[in-house]
C-alpha cells in the first residue's frame, strides 16, 4: 500500500515481481483448498456465501430454469458447486470442460496464451456443448419453452 500511494513506477515493478512469484510457486490458497478439501475454513465460508447468493438467484428466478456449469473441474470446487446447484434445483453440467480438454488433446488450439483461459475456438466449443445441453433440456421439458420466452 505504501508503494502504491507513493510511486506508480515502484508499484508497477513490485506488482510484476508478485505476479512472477505467484506463477513460480505452488503455495496458493487454491492448493491449500485442494489439499484440505472441505475442511478448509475459508473455503467453507466461501461455500456458505455462494450458497446464499445462489439462494437469492433462485428466489429471484422463481420457477424459471437456471443452468450452471464448471469451467475447470477441480475438487473440491466442482463438488461444492454441484451441491449448491442441487440444493436450489439448478441444472448443473459438469462435462462442459471436457470438450475443450478433448480438443486440446487432439492438438487443437483452444487455450489463450496463459493455458488457463479459453481462446475463441475454446469458447466456440463450449457454446456448442451448452447449446446441445439446452436443446436436450427443452426437448425433455417442453414447458421450458414458455419459461425461457418470459
Amino acid at each position: 500500500d505504501w508503494i502504491n500511494h507513493h510511486s506508480r513506477f515502484l508499484y508497477f515493478i513490485v506488482s510484476r515481481i508478485d505476479r512472477l512469484r505467484a506463477t513460480n510457486t505452488r503455495e496458493t490458497v487454491e492448493v491449500e483448498i485442494e489439499t484440505e478439501g472441505m475442511r478448509h475454513a475459508e473455503f467453507l465460508r466461501a461455500m456458505h456465501v455462494t450458497d446464499a447468493l445462489m439462494g437469492r438467484a433462485r428466489a429471484r428466478a422463481g420457477g424459471r430454469p437456471i443452468m450452471a456449469f464448471d469451467c475447470y473441474r477441480a475438487e473440491p470446487f466442482n463438488q461444492a458447486f454441484r451441491e449448491i446447484s442441487t440444493h436450489y434445483a439448478i441444472t448443473y453440467w459438469d462435462d462442459i470442460v471436457d470438450v475443450v480438454r478433448e480438443a486440446n488433446q487432439r492438438g487443437e488450439d483452444v487455450y489463450a496464451s496463459d493455458e488457463g483461459h479459453w481462446n475463441e475456438r475454446g469458447h466456440e466449443l463450449v457454446a456448442q456443448a451448452l447449446a446441445a445441453h439446452i436443446r436436450a433440456e427443452l426437448a425433455a421439458h417442453p414447458v421450458l419453452h414458455l419459461a425461457a420466452a418470459r
